[in-house]
Formats: structure tokens, C-alpha cells, sequence
């Protein structure tokens, strides 16, 4: 796609935080985000502002004050508008929450392994079952930690520091003492309005437990060749998947890669990119949509998550915590599981 200017980028961005004021409390509508358009099934060369929909309905039965426009006035300009069928979005670090699981790709990376390698199942131990993400070191003392995301290791905030954490989680048979691999440390708070985030670490009982392998060495470990943009939180149930950016996650938790401060990178439109995660392994898809705004379901929260990016065909439950790094063909993608 052509990149947009700066000017335009900003239009964009307006018009989706006007459209936001207007249309983000109707229920059908799931988020916002800047993107290109679909027809046909095809992404085309036209920059637009996404709308993700529940459900598409032909204008003439929608009523009036809920019929989202075909664009915005910004400057006296007119941004386009898209309607993408997409959502509700949840917390994808509950298997068995929101999509079937009965496709051929479900439940792999759910064994006990040792070392812990990214990929592998993981979990607080009062919750069911997440992704590890990768290793990194905390800034206040050096000492290296597990990355996933808060609702996979701290238990969507109902946790206290020390609790532990099982690998596999507990969903796959893991329970503590006896899978132990490492203690929650810190999390970032998921509120109701304005999160960028969704993000923990915990601390290895042993830092011979864990490793910056990836399970099965199906993709290489995150390095500066091979960079992490984003960590892997939400998604529905087709596999579209929302993404928080790592150098956003790495900077509210206060800590580093291990891999080095070369080994991240900034999300982008067009980007290819590649994660493994316990439930659907390795996918390789495209960041179609970029600066999401999105409301995503953990049970008995809806939070507004801003500044992330979308990524279709890309994982379902049971994958939070997947670090998603530049790589692959983007066309190894998992199942849609909508009914």
C-alpha cells in the first residue's frame, strides 16, 4: 500500500476519534482504527478509517442515528469510512472462551517442558491457561523475567506479587507446587478506559528453567534480526487478533529485552509478521490495521484498549501472551471459528 503523509494520517486519526464520540456506544460497534479498504475480499489502495462491526446490516435497516457514514469532514476534507465485520473481542487467555475449539489446530504447545521456551502453556495458577512470551530483564535489578500478559500471570489484576506461576497452566494439567517455574513480580493495571497494555512478568524460580527458545524452534528466538513488535492479548472468533506494541510494554513495566534494545521493533501496516502460541503454534499473517481502539471483554470487565494493531487469521484462546515479531510469509494462518 502507499504510505499516507503525516497530514493525512492526522485527518484520519480525527475523524476516527469523532466517529468514536459518535458511534462507540452502540453495541454493535466494537472498535476503530486506521487501515486500508476491503472489497472483495482484498485490501485495496485507499486509506480509510476501519469500523469493526458485530454485524453488517444493509442501510436501509439500520436506523438513522446508528447508520455509520461513508466519511468524515476534517479541514473541510472527506476521510472514507470502512465497515469490517469484527468482534466482540476477548481476552484470548482462556481456552474455550468466546470460539469453538474443535479445529485441527488446537491444544499443542500444552505439555510440561523444561526449559520454559516461548510458546509453551503458562499460567497464574488460579487462572486456565496463556502464552509465554519471551524473556526480559527487569530494570531495577537486571534479573530476567517471563513476559506474558497481565491476565494470564496476574490473574486480570486479582493477584498479589509472590503468587505463583505453573508452567503448563493450569488448564493443561500444570499445578503448584509441583510446576512452579517462576513468582509474579509486577503488572500493569487493566482499567476500564484508555489501556495500551496487557502485560506481566514473574520472576523464574530457577533462570535454568526458562529459555529464549521457542517450542519446537518454530520460528527463531526474539533477536535484532528477528524483533518483537507487539504482544499478542485479544482477538474474536474468526482469529483476527489485537496486538499491544512491545516498546509500549517493555516501557510501562520498566524493563528490557533480553535480547537486547536492537531486538524491537514498531508495528506497521503491511508488516509480516509471525508469533507461536499454546493453542494455534505458528501463524504467519499481515498487520492490517494500526492505532486500534477496541473494547475487549475479561468477563466481568469491558475495557477500552488504545494505540494497538490488528492482525487477521493470527491466533485464538488460549494464545495471550504470544510475542509477535517481523517474520514469515503471512499465509500461515489459522481457521476462522465463527458459527
Amino acid at each position: 500500500m502507499s504510505p499516507d503523509n503525516s497530514a493525512e494520517r492526522e485527518r484520519r486519526r480525527s475523524a476516527r476519534d469523532l466517529l468514536k464520540q459518535s458511534h462507540g456506544a452502540d453495541s454493535n460497534v466494537n472498535g476503530f482504527a486506521l487501515g486500508h479498504r476491503r472489497r472483495g475480499g482484498q485490501r485495496i489502495d485507499e486509506a480509510v478509517v476501519v469500523v469493526y462491526v458485530s454485524r453488517k446490516e444493509p442501510p436501509e435497516l439500520v436506523a438513522r442515528e446508528r447508520l455509520l457514514p461513508a466519511s468524515v469532514t476534517v479541514d473541510g476534507i472527506e476521510v472514507p469510512v470502512d465497515v469490517v465485520e469484527a468482534g466482540p473481542f476477548y481476552a484470548l487467555g482462556f481456552p474455550g472462551v468466546g470460539a469453538d475449539e474443535s479445529g485441527p489446530d488446537v491444544l499443542e504447545h500444552t505439555e510440561r517442558v523444561r526449559p520454559v521456551r516461548t510458546g509453551a502453556s503458562i499460567g497464574h495458577v488460579d487462572i486456565s491457561a496463556g502464552t509465554v512470551g519471551c524473556l526480559v530483564r527487569d530494570n531495577a535489578d537486571g534479573a530476567q523475567q517471563v513476559l506474558s500478559n497481565n491476565h494470564v500471570l496476574a490473574n486480570m489484576n486479582d493477584a498479589q506479587v509472590g503468587d505463583a506461576v505453573v508452567q503448563p497452566g493450569p488448564a493443561d494439567g500444570g499445578a503448584d507446587p509441583a510446576d512452579r517455574v517462576a513468582t509474579l513480580t509486577r503488572w500493569v493495571e487493566v482499567v476500564e478506559d484508555g489501556n495500551r497494555v496487557d502485560c506481566a512478568i514473574a520472576a523464574p524460580t530457577d533462570d535454568a528453567l526458562v529459555s529464549e527458545e521457542v517450542m519446537d524452534e518454530q520460528m527463531p528466538p526474539v533477536s535484532a534480526e528477528h524483533p518483537a513488535v507487539g504482544l499478542l492479548f485479544a482477538g474474536d472468533c474468526s482469529g483476527r487478533i489485537i496486538g499491544c506494541r512491545m516498546l509500549t510494554v517493555l516501557e510501562e513495566l520498566d524493563v528490557a529485552l533480553v535480547a537486547g534494545d536492537a531486538a524491537v521493533a514498531e508495528p506497521e501496516e503491511d508488516m509480516v509478521v509471525e508469533k507461536v502460541g499454546r493453542t494455534t503454534e505458528y501463524t504467519s499473517s499481515v498487520i492490517e490495521d494500526d492505532e486500534v481502539v477496541v473494547m475487549v471483554g475479561f468477563g466481568g470487565l469491558t475495557a477500552e484498549f488504545v494505540d494497538c494493531f490488528a492482525v487477521p487469521g493470527f491466533g485464538h484462546a488460549g494464545d495471550s501472551g504470544s510475542v509477535i515479531c517481523v517474520g514469515g510469509e503471512g499465509d500461515t494462518r489459522t481457521d476462522n471459528r465463527c458459527e
